[in-house]
């Protein structure tokens, strides 16, 4: 084995693999949640599940891959005028940053939309 070679598959052993933690809560209003790592720590960047076409396979992602449980919060209904204890289910899991990238990607809606274009430009920037 050449020095160069040696070099190129100890710097490929050395990367190592970056994971995104991607959080789906669904309540009142659904959000997906990214924990992006980055060189200053980690970047946080909530998302409204409202109308967008690109969370659709970053969804069936979570809930086919991620862990499910509820969750139970305290809340008050200005419908029946009373506090109540409501239940909710949240998806967690951690995704590689190539595959989350790739599910992105997957829908041609991401480039109009700012949070998929802030959430690649960081992928791009930690890959």
């Amino acid at each position: 084995m050449s020095m160069s070679t040696q070099a190129q598959t100890q710097a490929q052993k050395s990367r190592k693999r970056i994971y995104v933690k991607v959080r789906y809560y669904v309540g009142a209003n659904n959000r997906l949640t990214f924990y992006i790592p980055t060189g200053n720590g980690v970047e946080k960047i909530q998302v409204l599940v409202t109308d967008q076409k690109w969370v659709t396979e970053v969804i069936n992602y979570l809930k086919a891959k991620g862990k499910h449980r509820k969750v139970k919060h305290y809340g008050y209904s200005s419908f029946a005028r009373m506090h109540n204890v409501y239940t909710n289910d949240v998806w967690v899991a951690r995704i590689s940053a190539k595959r989350l990238l790739k599910l992105i990607k997957a829908s041609e809606s991401w480039i109009r939309s700012g949070y998929a274009y802030r959430i690649v430009q960081l992928l791009k920037q930690v890959m």
